[in-house]
C-alpha cells in the first residue's frame, strides 16, 4: 500500500506499508520486503516523472524513531534547495571498537547461517546396496 505521508516532509513525500503489520524490519519476510522497494523504485520514477526533483530519498524507520506499530518506508522527493538535512556528525570509534562491533556482526551473521542450515533437511544418504530399483523409478524424471 502506498500513499501521501500525512505530516510530509517535501511535495510528493510518499509512505509505502505492507498490507500486514510488522512492527521491526526483522520480522518482515525477504519476499515482502523486496516487493516493498520495488514498489519504492516504481514510485520513484513516478515523482521523478511529476514534479522538477533531483533524486530520493528511501528513510525505513525501525525502533526508536518509528512513529507507528509497523514498518513504513518514506520515498522523499529531493531538490537541491529543499534544505532537507540528512546529515549527522560521525561517530568516533577507535580501532579496537571498531574491530568488536564487526566480531560482533559476524557472530550474529555466523549464527543465523547455522540456523537456517539446522532448518534444512538432511538429505538420505544410501548405499548403492541400499537402493531400492522400484523406488528409484518412482523417483524418475520423465
Amino acid at each position: 500500500m502506498a500513499g501521501l505521508a500525512p505530516h510530509p516532509i517535501s511535495i510528493g513525500h510518499l509512505q509505502i506499508s505492507s498490507k500486514r503489520t510488522y512492527n521491526s524490519l526483522s520480522s518482515i519476510p525477504e519476499g515482502t520486503l523486496a516487493r516493498l522497494f520495488s514498489l519504492a523504485t516504481k514510485l520513484s520514477w513516478v515523482l521523478f516523472e511529476s514534479f522538477d526533483i533531483g533524486g530520493t530519498n528511501l528513510l525505513l524507520k525501525d525502533g526508536v524513531e518509528q512513529e507507528y506499530t509497523q514498518i513504513i518506508l518514506d520515498v522523499i522527493p529531493r531538490t537541491t534547495e529543499d534544505k532537507i538535512n540528512f546529515l549527522w556528525t560521525p561517530l568516533k570509534q577507535t580501532e579496537e571498537e571498531f574491530k568488536q562491533s564487526l566480531a560482533l556482526l559476524e557472530q550474529a551473521m555466523t549464527m543465523e547461517e547455522e540456523e537456517k542450515e539446522k532448518k534444512q533437511p538432511d538429505k538420505m544418504r544410501r548405499s548403492p546396496e541400499d537402493r531400492n530399483y522400484m523406488v528409484d523409478q518412482l523417483m524418475r524424471r520423465p
